[in-house]
């Protein structure tokens, strides 16, 4: 069996793993509606690059993107609408692992909240590659059997805790409509008070 275990990480001793997960996901959330914020921008300025048709104010946009980000869920190809991020998390004889998922879309660099967190240390491994220089083998084999008693014999995971970030029922926590029209409105009083 190969296995492959991409964007791993470890908690490091005396942190909280809720505590962890809550500041992931309020982090990644925070970088989602900043990345919704531009891309709702250049929808409404650019409609036509993205195949849009529809009213330009911000919930009919809203509504539209996540329509698209839906309907990615269903196609094979993966595009800009793939947006799902989450989190999984095990635990292994007493040591919690975190696994990283995002889509290829516009949410894909968000996995730098989870690499970059200083509670979390690198904990990927691969038996199809080489072992990288900078661990040493008998960590490496470490890592091999922690991973291997995460999982059963055809590959899947045991058990784990799934924390959903970004999916379709979670968009009211990342979407920026309601906060992009209250800001252009008081834009607009500020600007017709200075008249």
């Amino acid at each position: 069996m190969s296995t492959k275990i991409y964007n791993a990480f470890r908690l490091k001793p005396r942190h909280d793993m809720w505590t962890v997960t809550a500041d992931i996901r309020a982090k990644v959330e925070k970088r989602c509606r900043f990345i919704l914020t531009k891309v709702y921008g250049d929808i409404t300025s650019n409609a036509k690059d993205y195949g849009y048709t529809g009213k330009r104010d911000m919930f009919s946009v809203s509504r539209w993107v996540l329509e698209q980000y839906k309907a990615q869920a269903f196609k094979y190809d993966r595009n800009a609408w793939d947006l799902d991020v989450h989190i999984a998390v095990h635990n292994v004889d007493g040591r919690i692992l975190l696994r990283a998922f995002h889509g290829s879309g516009w949410f894909s660099s968000t996995i730098k909240v989870v690499e970059r967190h200083r509670s979390l240390e690198d904990y990927h491994y691969q038996n199809s590659s080489d072992r990288p220089d900078n661990i040493t083998a008998r960590a490496w084999n470490e890592r091999r059997r922690t991973w291997e008693r995460a999982m059963r014999p055809d590959g899947n995971f045991i058990h784990q805790l799934v924390v959903e970030i970004v999916s379709p029922s979670s968009w009211h926590r990342i979407d920026p409509a309601l906060d992009i029209i209250r800001r252009e409105s008081l834009e607009a009083r500020r600007k017709a008070n200075a008249k």
